[in-house]
């Protein structure tokens, strides 16, 4: 009898399994759980259970899972959250566990990714990916105009000397697209415009945002935009021009796959700073991973994410993705596209990071909507912005 429950014993411990529990909002064919399946099955006694979790439900999910302590192992984390969830004391410090890390270099990982999964000089997250706005333009209109489609605007006054010249209203071609919806769309878009003229979040009641938001009032006002750009959210101003109704966008590196079945040669530009030489900036987006406090096999975690963190040469050929730091993958698809995006991402530069980020936000979307809709003038926006964010920041 006692041999029998021995060797049941022995048994069980040799078949044990380790179960690394992620939620995100990758899809089943999505780079986490893909690559979470491959760390499992390479270690051979881990098994991976992954939740999709829908974006609208991600910060509701994730708040009751702290309040229940009920969490995961790894929990993906949009880079506008990542210093509200640092600063709410729920996540594991990951500052030791990076600098002993022989996969995670720290410092070769985008400047603006590095800003946000530090808070209060400690990193408490590690980026999954990345993503960055460029303006695409059609070839094809840009020579019909006169434009040299290799020549990109090197600053505001050329840029909206371009979009002037492309906007046809014959032809019900408008010169440039992009979303400025009653969503954080409008921000990531925007922002990078007044950053490049100097301006922050936190300052953003100055002459250089100003012209930043007269700037996008102007495309507006003068019939250049749409006026549905203030209802687009980025998808539909993609969708306006790869169906020829708008001769340029701005818009992200994860729609180079579907902006490649456009019946017309497209291009990219970067987005040009204010004066030509001046600085450059534009959006940093994606997802991080982070490892909650409560976490039961936080060790086993991180392990995992350092494996995903290896494959980054994948996230553009495979997943759609840019990685983030400067590597190129053998064999790149759309090797001239990634090698634009990964120039802008030099630059880019996430929302915020602020752990009041969302409060923050919704205060941009109201001065840019309110502007472009004509409801007032871009200095009276953004001066009431600024008292309203003074408000949030306290300071």
């Amino acid at each position: 009898m006692f041999a029998a429950a021995s060797w049941v014993l022995m048994a069980s411990m040799a078949t044990a399994q380790t179960q690394i529990t992620i939620w995100g909002i990758d899809d089943a064919t999505g780079m986490t759980p893909v690559l979470a399946e491959e760390f499992a099955e390479q270690k051979g006694d881990v098994t991976i259970d992954y939740r999709f979790v829908p974006f609208d439900a991600l910060n509701q999910e994730y708040m009751r899972a702290f309040a229940t302590r009920s969490t995961p192992d790894i929990l993906m984390v949009n880079t506008t959250d990542t210093q509200f969830y640092a600063a709410s004391g729920q996540l594991l410090d990951l500052t030791d566990r990076i600098a002993a890390s022989d996969v995670i270099q720290f410092d070769e990982i985008f400047p603006g990714y590095q800003a946000a999964v530090t808070y209060e000089g400690r990193i408490f997250e590690v980026p999954k990916g990345a993503n960055t706005l460029m303006i695409y333009y059609n070839k094809d209109m840009a020579e019909a105009a006169g434009i040299d489609p290799e020549a990109a605007p090197e600053s505001w006054e050329q840029l909206r000397d371009y979009v002037a010249r492309l906007t046809d209203p014959g032809k019900r071609v408008f010169g440039i697209a992009f979303s400025a919806t009653n969503t954080q769309e409008a921000p990531w878009q925007w922002l990078p415009f007044a950053r490049m003229a100097g301006a922050e979040w936190d300052n953003i009641n100055t002459e250089g945002s100003v012209r930043a938001l007269t700037l996008w009032r102007d495309f507006v006002a003068s019939g250049q935009a749409s006026p549905e750009v203030l209802v687009w959210p980025q998808g539909d101003a993609a969708a306006s021009f790869r169906a020829g109704q708008s001769a340029m966008v701005i818009q992200g590196s994860w729609d180079v796959d579907t902006m490649s079945q456009a019946p017309f040669e497209w291009g990219l530009w970067m987005l040009p700073p204010e004066e030509e030489g001046g600085q450059r900036v534009s959006a940093a987006g994606d997802f991080t991973y982070a490892i909650p406090a409560a976490a039961k096999n936080p060790d086993l975690a991180f392990e995992l994410i350092e494996y995903i963190y290896s494959q980054g040469d994948r996230s553009w050929n495979e997943f759609s993705g840019m990685p983030v730091r400067p590597v190129t993958p053998d064999n790149v698809e759309h090797p001239e596209a990634y090698a634009a995006f990964l120039q802008q991402l030099e630059y880019g530069r996430v929302l915020g990071p602020y752990d009041k980020w969302n409060d923050v936000s919704l205060v941009l979307q109201e001065a840019i909507q309110t502007t472009l809709s004509g409801a007032t003038e871009p200095a009276e926006a953004l001066e009431r912005a600024a008292a309203e964010i003074s408000s949030i920041t306290g300071r």
